[in-house]
């Protein structure tokens, strides 16, 4: 399964022949939205960074239309502010396709996921900065370890800790479950790989 954005813009004829060619399910085309003053959203490229002048809802039904088997929807106004999800953005786009939305960009604690499935209409999320902080938290990362990796240096000076809530996979899960929410189960392995402290917690 891949992801793709700016290709798919710039050339929409891709989804279909991806689509064809291997079938809806291995493609997931990834939208990054801005909403504009006026409440309209538009689509962005290129890492966000690139205007395109398309409004997004009208862009994620023709990607659906073209075989997509997947969104996964990104509001650049959240993304990394751990102030939740956009869920005006992921609703709409939910609600206008057929094929499953997944959720990108704003999760600063449990909470905020439970948020965008329930209002958001998200069939599937995805988080990034909440798992993060909590490896670094429970690991002590050696001066050279990692050091290919950029983001070490930011994710090693807590910032953001005001915002983002550090969790694990298991404990997302588990909130999840309480609030009625069906979850994959996580196997021992995943539990000790994600949370060492306290495994096998589902």
């Amino acid at each position: 399964r891949v992801s793709i954005n700016t290709a798919a813009v710039k050339n929409p004829e891709i989804i279909k022949n991806i689509s064809r060619k291997f079938g809806s399910s291995t493609l997931v085309v990834s939208i990054e939205a801005i909403k504009n003053s006026d409440g309209s959203y538009e689509v962005y490229v290129d890492y966000g960074r690139q205007k395109t002048g398309r409004d997004a809802y009208e862009w994620a039904v023709q990607a659906a239309e073209l075989g997509a088997g997947e969104l996964m929807v990104t509001s650049i106004n959240q993304e990394g502010t751990g102030k939740g999800f956009d869920l005006e953005l992921t609703k709409k786009i939910s609600e206008s396709v057929s094929i499953p939305v997944i959720a990108c960009g704003g999760a600063g604690d449990a909470q905020h996921i439970l948020d965008v499935i329930r209002e958001g209409k998200a069939d599937a999320v995805a988080v990034a900065s909440i798992l993060h902080y909590n490896f670094i938290k429970q690991y002590e990362i050696k001066h050279n370890e990692f050091a290919c990796e950029g983001n070490i240096e930011h994710l090693k000076s807590k910032r953001g800790f005001s915002t983002i809530e550090d969790t694990t996979i298991n404990e997302i899960k588990n909130y999840l479950s309480i609030n009625n929410i069906s979850c994959r189960p996580c196997t021992r392995e995943t539990a000790e790989q994600t949370n060492p402290i306290n495994q096998w917690s589902l």
